[in-house]
């Protein structure tokens, strides 16, 4: 069997595409920016904070250590176009 790559269809597209590819480096960015905000804020009230932040502190910790991936994406995204 042999095929013949077409890439006219990228080609026409790649505006678009090049669009979408900088949205996601944003996003992307914006992420690990707001999860290493998070990750240390909670990071610290667990070491350093008051002992009656430790139990919901720690409820998080476990909660998105033992959640798959796939899980938080789709509701993340349905929700955000809810708003």
């Amino acid at each position: 069997m042999h095929y013949q790559w077409d890439f006219s269809l990228v080609w026409q597209n790649l505006p678009v595409l090049l669009k979408g590819l900088g949205v996601t480096l944003e996003l992307w960015l914006l992420a690990g920016i707001v999860g290493t905000l998070i990750g240390l804020a909670v990071g610290v009230v667990r070491a350093r904070g008051p002992r009656y932040f430790y139990p919901l502190t720690s409820a998080f910790v476990e909660v998105f250590r033992n959640t798959p991936v796939l899980i938080p994406v789709p509701y993340t995204h349905l929700r955000a176009h809810e708003t």
